[in-house]
């Protein structure tokens, strides 16, 4: 290998001559140092990249998982804290509103539900009462029909004694006493 250069003041050349082999084992060496030092440049810069997707990646989205999980099993008191502004930062965020959303949500469901179960509860109340109302009345009136049915099975009798003691009386004061007549009535009052 040549190496060429000017010398200033007398405008020379300056020609160089180097051997081969030197040349290539200066390269070689030269060659290996540039990539340990890049394979650990590189290895140093892997970790570092580790840490920080672990940190500001990793961690948060496995929060975001646990408390996923946290709200399918039906606890939905959750607060995630939320360290940054990026995009996990912001899924965060609309996470935490998410969950005020569904506690809120819940909330006016039992408020609801209760307002519902005591409406039911009254209507069903009113309900019985004039059930009882009713079942009252509908005893009324069948009492009354058979009041009146059983009136009616007395009267007849009555009706039938009192004309036959009506009739005997009249003989009697007319001091015609007949026993063949006399005995039938008898007999209807009997």
């Amino acid at each position: 290998f040549l190496g060429v250069g000017t010398i200033k003041g007398p405008d020379w050349l300056l020609v160089l001559v180097y051997p081969q082999h030197k040349m290539m084992a200066t390269a070689k060496n030269t060659g290996i140092f540039i990539a340990i030092i890049g394979l650990i440049s590189l290895i140093v810069e892997l970790i570092m990249v580790k840490q920080v997707l672990s940190r500001y990646i990793k961690a948060p989205i496995m929060n975001l998982i646990k408390a996923t999980e946290k709200i399918s099993s039906g606890d939905k008191n959750i607060d995630l804290k939320i360290e940054s502004d990026d995009e996990v930062g912001q899924l965060g965020k609309s996470f935490n509103l998410m969950a005020e959303n569904i506690n809120e949500r819940d909330r006016l469901l039992s408020e609801y539900t209760t307002r519902l179960e005591k409406e039911v509860e009254e209507r069903t109340t009113d309900l019985d009462i004039q059930r009882a109302k009713a079942f009252q009345a509908a005893k009324m009136a069948t009492l009354g029909e058979m009041s009146g049915g059983i009136a009616h099975e007395i009267n007849n009798p009555l009706g039938v004694i009192i004309l036959s003691s009506g009739v005997l009386r009249k003989l009697l004061e007319k001091d015609d006493i007949d026993k063949e007549v006399m005995i039938p009535y008898l007999v209807k009052i009997e």
